[in-house]
């Protein structure tokens, strides 16, 4: 009996993890793409539309990321056409693909080469670890930039491994891995430069495999060239949209004076925040797995260990505390835990008893954990698939009322987005006091000015800081210099080109004052001056203020 369980145990681990969880998975997976878009996905849906009618990014608008997300959003906008629910698809299929291909890498860290129905199983298993992992985080932290980081991550390094554990250094296919390996990898460098850090990691990775010295550094070259078609390919395409030395500009030296101090939490509110500590603790028990597995596998089995704690690393020291900022390690934490069960099934196939109970034991929770991930999802227990069913019902308040979230106002947006392309020309501009530029995507109209965000204008709460980081008396000032030069240009820009509108958000993050109205006129008293002169309060849709020209305002809203 044991010898029949052995000689079984690569069939059975895969099934024991993927197939109790497969129907709620797929289930969950579905329910979630009928998601309305959030506050960062609805900048991005802007932003790629903005490009598409001639704005240059960084240029005509100052948007604080890399330009990898516009490119995701650029690519999906003739396919998606404007349909939340299909860019959902696409997230969640890629997600599931990048999991099949990391599931049929794994094997390979036992040495083995997959047979029959294991080469569908450990795929499959793959797949339903990561997108059940997927499905614990809410529709507001999933289609990400993190996570968009940690596909291209995790394919990378199943390509990378893949092309490692073949037995001949010189194997066919080889170098073909690991162009795509350096390849993958190379994509977050151009959403945050910090990625190029895990990229080390996998040369390093690289460099510890065996063989000769000149084998590594054919492979490392190879790896090097992948990453040099992604930064030729991918860097030509942000010269094409913008200014990209101006981007990194802004990247280098705005953001780590201007905005670290904004979300900056101390190492407790990290751990604590956004609920946090479930996820958190279990990305702990990672590392320690991970350590394990390190110490029991080939040195190619690094790679996910190494993205494990990059991921953690970068979480703590972003300081912000965002959810999605776990992407990367908890999506590397359940990899590692499948990692685990393959080390324990390389000791089983030998006849080891205490192997094989760890195998069938460590494969049991992993499914118990998934299943129990899918069916206690925020997508699982909604019915956003009912109310959300076709693309009309997504318009209607019903669908939009399911996904509220504080300071974001789903329905709002779209209401005054429609109210301002009925009250403006296509060709004129608006001017956007808040941080939801997803009302201009709704209006279909662009910027006044590059000031997109509320923050650049109001910099009280990077002036104030959090517990995590204070500005000094010199940050202070380069701060208060900064925000009144942003006000200078923004004075400028609506003086030349008056706008066709100017929309206010009420309660907006880092803008303390309750009326969007009174925070312009405290913090740009010129450019409220100038509104309030020529602009007439025109309507209100919840939190948001529409100002249109005098003349067009038969008798003002209150």
């Amino acid at each position: 009996m044991r010898e029949r369980i052995a000689k079984r145990i690569w069939l059975i681990a895969p099934a024991l993890i993927a197939l109790p969880a497969l129907f709620p998975t797929i289930l969950s997976a579905y329910k979630s793409t009928f998601a309305t878009f959030g506050r960062d996905q609805g900048i991005y849906q802007w932003v790629a539309w903005a490009i598409t009618h001639g704005e240059r990014a960084w240029v005509d608008f100052r948007e604080i990321n890399g330009p990898l997300i516009y490119f995701i959003h650029l690519a999906m906008m003739p396919i998606a056409r404007g349909d939340e629910h299909v860019f959902r698809v696409f997230d969640v299929v890629t997600f599931a693909l990048v999991g099949a291909l990391v599931g049929a890498a794994l094997p390979g860290l036992g040495a083995r080469k997959t047979r029959g129905h294991e080469r569908w199983l450990w795929p499959l298993a793959g797949a339903v670890v990561l997108v059940a992992q997927y499905q614990t985080y809410s529709w507001w932290d999933c289609a990400q930039r993190e996570s968009f980081y940690a596909m291209f991550q995790l394919a990378g390094i199943a390509c990378q491994l893949i092309a490692q554990h073949r037995s001949a250094p010189h194997a066919r296919g080889t170098s073909a891995w690991l162009i795509l390996a350096g390849l993958f990898g190379a994509f977050p460098w151009f959403g945050k430069p910090t990625m190029i850090a895990f990229t080390v990691a996998q040369v390093v990775v690289l460099a510890l495999d065996g063989h000769g010295l000149g084998t590594r550094r054919r492979r490392i070259g190879t790896f090097l060239l992948g990453c040099a078609i992604t930064c030729i390919a991918l860097g030509a395409a942000s010269f094409a949209i913008g200014d990209p030395l101006r981007g990194l500009a802004i990247l280098v030296t705005d953001v780590p004076r201007e905005y670290r101090f904004i979300w900056a939490r101390s190492f407790l509110e990290l751990y604590r925040e956004w609920g946090n500590p479930p996820r958190l603790n279990l990305v702990f028990a990672g590392l320690f797995v991970g350590v394990i597995v390190a110490c029991l596998s080939p040195r190619r089995a690094l790679g996910f260990v190494a993205l494990l704690a990059f991921g953690v690393g970068t979480f703590f020291l972003q300081r912000k505390g965002f959810p999605y900022h776990l992407h990367q390690a908890s999506a590397a934490t359940h990899v590692v835990f499948v990692m685990g069960v393959v080390v324990a099934a390389r000791r089983a196939r030998a006849g080891r008893p205490a192997w094989m109970a760890a195998c069938i034991l460590g494969a049991a929770l992993i499914g118990y954990r998934v299943f129990d991930d899918s069916i206690s999802s925020s997508a699982m227990t909604s019915d956003w698939d009912d109310l959300g069913s076709t693309r009309h019902k997504r318009e209607s308040d019903a669908y939009l009322a399911a996904f509220r979230w504080g300071d974001f106002y789903a329905r709002d947006l779209r209401h005054a987005g429609a109210y301002i392309a009925a009250n403006t020309g296509a060709d004129e501009r608006v001017q956007l006091y808040g941080m939801d530029p997803y009302l201009l995507y709704f209006a279909q109209r662009k910027s006044a000015s590059p000031f997109i965000y509320g923050f650049e204008l109001n910099l009280d709460a990077a002036m104030i800081g959090g517990n995590g980081a204070r500005p000094d008396a010199e940050d202070v000032a380069w701060l208060r210099a900064t925000a009144s030069a942003h006000e200078d240009e923004l004075m400028r820009d609506v003086e030349s080109r008056p706008p066709g509108a100017f929309a206010l958000i009420d309660h907006m993050p880092f803008m303390y004052a309750d009326s969007s109205e009174l925070d312009l006129r405290f913090h740009c008293p010129r450019v409220y001056d100038f509104m309030t002169s020529r602009y007439s309060r025109a309507a209100r849709f919840g939190h948001i203020v529409i100002w249109l020209p005098k003349d067009r305002v038969a008798s003002p809203a209150p």
